[in-house]
């Protein structure tokens, strides 16, 4: 058990330590999804991904730029839509074999027919071969790049566009009277302390699952806080998901737990957010009213002193989240 918690721990860091900012190559079960060659040459990845700190464009050429978990979420919109929390596994992974049948159709039509056949008696539904063939048709719609080029990331024509305006902060009308902290946020502001002290030292393993912890608990406290401001409970839930989105990416992806001077944000909120991060656009748009709600708490709270100084910063990333968000929303559009 000690030798098996020692290497889940190693692993836990190292992919810690891959996420910082780095480009990944796909993972080998993606390369028959999408089609990868993995002997492609490595000059292609690097040309995939431009050379800047937030990765790939979020839409070019009127198409939005996705990873393959997001391509498939939104293929599989259609399966997903009126359906049970408990059928989730199932219609994914029926996605994914309508996917690699378009595949395969000009590769192998014999094999193409064969495959098809089976799928259908194996889901074993009455109208399997009319979801197939939808499945099909949809995925020429949005993909009709898809097995043409080798890489990562996808093109993907968005044909299921939402409509959605920015989010006017001036409808939350909270008022200026300090909340003072309780003894779970007094407790939380010591932790951070002790875990900033020890990301990068010799207990930085040991450290990863309290980061968590604290994470969730300062999350919680938020939307406490939120709720006690006066804000309704749908939009708590908004801004307590973008919040813990936000955790989860400066930890994840930079190592890094909330501070005075948080230079991320703006990676968070020009790329990260929008492109990684699955929710409706409408959803989305609260995010930069999230955030800066979430520093003026950690700095009323005591928890990070100075943290309002952070509202600086995404307030001068605000045009570009909604630009890159309408572009990511409707890539025909030109976002502005």
């Amino acid at each position: 058990m000690a030798k098996k918690k020692k290497k889940d721990k190693q692993r836990r860091h190292q992919l810690k330590k891959s996420r910082q900012g780095q480009a990944r190559r796909p993972h080998k079960k993606y390369t028959q999804l999408f089609d990868v060659d993995e002997d492609e040459d490595e000059d292609y990845y690097e040309s995939a991904v431009p050379d800047n700190a937030f990765g790939p464009p979020v839409a070019q050429d009127g198409y939005r730029i996705v990873g393959p978990a997001q391509a498939m979420a939104d293929y599989a919109k259609p399966l997903f839509d009126n359906a049970d929390d408990e059928d989730f596994d199932k219609i994914f992974s029926f996605a994914q074999l309508c996917w690699n049948l378009v595949l395969l159709q000009d590769k192998d039509p014999d094999e193409f027919e064969k495959q098809k056949k089976k799928i259908a008696e194996d889901m074993d539904v009455s109208d399997t071969e009319w979801m197939i063939d939808m499945m099909m048709e949809r995925f020429h719609a949005m993909f009709p790049y898809a097995g043409k080029s080798p890489g990562f990331y996808v093109r993907e024509r968005v044909i299921d566009i939402e409509e959605f305006e920015p989010f006017d902060e001036k409808s939350l009308n909270i008022g200026n009277v300090i909340i003072p902290p309780d003894e779970d946020e007094i407790r939380l502001s010591q932790e951070l302390v002790k875990l900033s002290d020890n990301l990068y030292g010799p207990e930085e393993d040991e450290s990863e699952e309290s980061a968590q912890d604290w994470m969730g608990e300062i999350t919680a406290c938020y939307a406490k806080w939120c709720h006690e401001k006066g804000i309704s409970d749908d939009l708590v839930d908004h801004f307590a998901y973008a919040v813990s989105s936000f955790l989860d990416f400066l930890y994840n992806y930079h190592g890094e737990l909330p501070s005075d001077d948080i230079s991320a944000i703006s990676e968070f909120m020009r790329v990260h957010f929008i492109r990684k991060v699955w929710s409706p656009a409408s959803e989305k748009s609260v995010m930069p009213a999230a955030l800066k709600l979430f520093m003026r708490y950690l700095d009323e709270k005591n928890i990070v002193d100075g943290a309002r100084d952070n509202i600086k910063i995404i307030e001068s990333e605000e045009k570009a989240f909604v630009r890159n968000l309408k572009l990511y929303t409707d890539p025909t559009s030109k976002g502005g």
